[in-house]
């Protein structure tokens, strides 16, 4: 029988930043995963997007101090969320 492991940091509430330092949104919701990541949904800064809700896949072990950067950009990620 498998188990999902447990994961030794919760998340939810965690918020979003791009590598320039823009605060992109927070996540609210687990809605699955793959191997050691996440999908979290991410609620979007209401100020920078009009797209309300994001799905990210994100590595827990990433996220220091109640916050995780992305590896992005902001205009990189605007351009992948306006898709």
């Amino acid at each position: 029988m498998e188990t999902k492991p447990k994961m030794t940091v919760n998340i939810i509430g965690a918020t979003v930043w791009s590598i320039d330092r823009v605060y992109l949104g927070q996540i609210t919701q687990i809605v699955g995963g793959g191997v050691g990541k996440v999908d979290a949904r991410v609620t979007l800064n209401p100020q920078v997007f009009s797209k309300r809700r994001a799905v990210l896949r994100v590595d827990p072990a990433h996220i220091r101090n109640g916050k995780i950067t992305l590896g992005i950009s902001y205009q990189n990620f605007a351009r992948q969320v306006q898709r």
